[in-house]
């Protein structure tokens, strides 16, 4: 696997990034100049409805 000129490759968790910023593995100009090479995939996007129960409370001790 070929290292990417930015020192992002492969799909990069968020704490991942943090990490790499921190220890000045990549900076802040490299970090944008990556995301904007991204393609927009916003048009993908599903919406996604969670219905939540409420417990029953607890009874007092």
């Amino acid at each position: 696997m070929v290292k990417e000129q930015t020192g992002i490759k492969g799909e990069t968790d968020r704490r991942i990034i943090d990490r790499k910023l921190l220890l000045c593995q990549i900076t802040d100009k490299e970090l944008k100049k990556y995301l904007t090479k991204l393609p927009d995939l916003s048009a993908n996007a599903e919406q996604v409805i969670i219905e939540m129960e409420q417990r029953p409370s607890r009874p007092a001790k």
